[in-house]
């Protein structure tokens, strides 16, 4: 349970603090998240359960857009042993597609990146789009993409390249 503890209020206090920009130890804020990870850790009935409860109280004060890889991070902490079997499955099943849209209105862009990856890329689109403010902002998003269009190369569909009969 000890090394339950340390994950739970050491890893969860120190990834909401970095998330909000640091915050010091003495803060009231911090020392309030602190004893009630602990009180959450002291009054579950199980470790599973203590577990769990302390990553919901996370996940409540987590920022959306982090909480996956914030979670990956603790799983990371928590599953040692099992953190390269999935480093290694990210690692292939990592890729980008980018193609052209068939109007040449703009692009589709569809892909799995690796954690790490991921973020760098978020943080460059974001730093690019703080250069150029005519940019809209990147959407966050929330499924599965479209499929890529693919052209119809049917000989009914070929274009002619001379005149009309």
């Amino acid at each position: 349970m000890r090394s339950c503890t340390g994950l739970c209020v050491d890893g969860i206090t120190t990834l909401l603090a970095e998330h909000t920009g640091g915050i010091p130890a003495t803060d009231p804020a911090h020392t309030q998240l602190r004893a009630d990870l602990e009180h959450l850790l002291t009054t579950a009935p199980t470790q599973v359960a203590a577990l769990e409860a302390a990553l919901v109280h996370f996940a409540q004060r987590c920022p959306p857009g982090l909480l996956p890889s914030s979670l990956a991070l603790l799983l990371d902490a928590l599953l040692p042993a099992q953190h390269e079997a999935r480093a290694r499955r990210a690692d292939n099943e990592a890729g980008l597609q980018l193609h052209r849209n068939p109007t040449g209105s703009g692009w589709n862009l569809h892909g799995q990146l690796d954690t790490e990856t991921g973020e760098l890329l978020h943080t460059l689109l974001l730093a690019q789009q703080a250069v150029d403010p005519a940019t809209p902002p990147t959407p966050t998003p929330t499924g599965p993409p479209p499929p890529t269009p693919t052209p119809n190369t049917s000989p009914s569909c070929t274009p002619r390249t001379g005149p009309d009969p």
